[in-house]
């Protein structure tokens, strides 16, 4: 049958498609060090996705708490999602809009 789309699903509707369609937030955690040079890659990277979808992030200089610095100082950057997950150190796009992906809420 030429033409016909019987038989065929829907396509898949990306993250920025379901994002416009409801209003989708995320939270994170975003763990960094002042004059840090992969925390200013990562952060320009969330500030890329900020300006498109609602991203709420807590911002925590590790180098403000000892306890902090000595948990995170050798995997800054961090960001830490609402699942628990996290991911540091060379954050990828690709790694990061899975994570988002898998932590967006409908509010």
């Amino acid at each position: 049958m030429c033409g016909g789309s019987q038989g065929l699903s829907p396509p898949r509707k990306n993250l920025a498609t379901r994002f416009f369609e409801r209003r989708i937030m995320v939270k994170l955690t975003f763990y960094y060090k002042q004059s840090c040079w992969l925390c200013d890659t990562a952060e320009e990277l969330l500030n890329g996705f900020k300006e498109k979808y609602d991203i709420k992030v807590n911002m925590v200089a590790i180098d403000s708490d000892d306890e902090l610095y000595e948990m995170y100082r050798f995997d800054i950057p961090v960001f830490e999602f609402k699942d628990g997950s996290y991911l540091k150190g060379r954050i990828r796009k690709k790694d990061f809009i899975k994570k988002l992906e898998e932590n967006f809420e409908s509010v």
